[in-house]
């Protein structure tokens, strides 16, 4: 799903900040983004995000090299990631089931299906109450909820999070990993930067760990079972 050869990757306008990274992820695997602050996991995952090319090196992402990919090409293959920043990125002026629904929206989604879809992914995570209100009047985790439902609907079969348990408390970043954990089982291919060391003791057995050196160094990475796809009964 993911491969990165020999990659380096700096700050925009600033020095390398990674080098000579080199990792692959399997389809439907579940892993942690570690490392110290500074060490470059945001930059990481920018990249990822196809939010910033590499200086060297290659990333390919389902198959493609995003590093010579036409940039007319890249938003079709940003529909195939989610991502769930840590500042959560809402639009205060939309409603939250507007929030949610802009990634259909954008893509051209019929709204009577648009709308079907986000009340069922609000119900999902515990915000079916919430459809009609503004992010303003949310708490903090009812936010990453938000985020984390905007960065789902589209069925990605990637999605990458920075630091989704950051910014609330141990009850609420449970309920959050809960249902990044249900993705996963699901098929999704899960990458979170953390620093939680509560999350990688608690998901020890279901993920991997990338982890970042601190240094500029590679990536040092442990291994993940792959979670195959839920069928049901």
């Amino acid at each position: 799903m993911i491969q990165v050869e020999n990659v380096d990757l700096a700050y925009p306008g600033g020095p390398v900040v990674l080098r000579g990274l080199n990792f692959q992820l399997a389809a439907g695997s579940f892993h942690f983004l570690t490392g110290k602050s500074g060490a470059g996991k945001t930059t990481l995952l920018r990249a990822l995000y196809l939010d910033h090319r590499p200086e060297r090196g290659a990333i390919r992402m389902f198959g493609e090299d995003i590093a010579t990919l036409p940039h007319e090409a890249l938003p079709a293959l940003r529909r195939r990631i989610g991502v769930v920043f840590q500042d959560f990125r809402l639009l205060d002026h939309l409603t939250v089931a507007q929030n949610v629904g802009l990634p259909l929206t954008v893509a051209g989604i019929e709204p009577d299906r648009r709308d079907k879809n986000v009340a069922e992914l609000l119900d999902w995570v515990g915000l079916g109450d919430k459809s009609g209100s503004y992010p303003p009047r949310l708490s903090g985790g009812e936010k990453q909820q938000v985020a984390i439902a905007r960065a789902v609907i589209g069925n990605p079969r990637i999605v990458l999070a920075d630091e989704p348990t950051g910014n609330v408390d141990s009850d609420i970043g449970g309920r959050l990993m809960w249902l990044l954990a249900q993705l996963n089982r699901q098929g999704t291919t899960l990458v979170i930067a953390t620093h939680d060391q509560t999350l990688l003791r608690d998901y020890a057995a279901q993920a991997g760990v990338l982890h970042l050196d601190g240094t500029g160094g590679v990536v040092q990475q442990s291994s993940a079972p792959v979670q195959m796809p839920h069928t049901g009964s």
